[in-house]
């Protein structure tokens, strides 16, 4: 089970956040839209992160695992030339890939990940861009 975090935000921010998730349908939800705005941020050329001297964020290697599912149907193909194209973008980080159909009517892909923890983001970002993939999830082991 992934680690939680609880925080508290003012209730304008809170309404902000509701309006982008259930008026705008801008995210699948409200931990959705934190995970993006988290990542936009460290991300962003304005993050300096302050981390103990002896750690370099950058070279920091994680293990993780991602799953994603989607529908089969007509834009399978494209779906997964998108999915293949970006594992080609991250190939020397993915230490295993699993394809299966798990139901009649769907594709469920899994990897397992070694690599920086800005890789492994980018990683997911852009498996999660991908049109139509339904579900994604990840797991960061260490």
């Amino acid at each position: 089970m992934s680690p939680i975090m609880s925080f508290s935000i003012s209730d304008s921010l809170k309404k902000v956040i509701q309006g982008l998730v259930e008026k705008k349908k801008a995210f699948n939800n409200q931990s959705t839209f934190v995970r993006a705005a988290l990542t936009h941020f460290l991300n962003s050329d304005e993050t300096r992160l302050e981390l103990d001297d002896e750690i370099d964020a950058n070279e920091y290697t994680i293990d993780g695992e991602v799953i994603l599912s989607y529908k089969k149907g007509e834009n399978e193909h494209r779906i997964l030339k998108d999915i293949l194209t970006c594992e080609g973008r991250h190939s020397d980080a993915i230490s295993s890939f699993q394809m299966l159909a798990s139901v009649p009517k769907a594709i469920t892909v899994s990897y397992e990940f070694r690599g920086s923890v800005f890789e492994f983001r980018k990683f997911i970002d852009e498996l999660d861009s991908i049109q139509d993939v339904e579900q994604l999830r990840y797991i960061i082991n260490n």
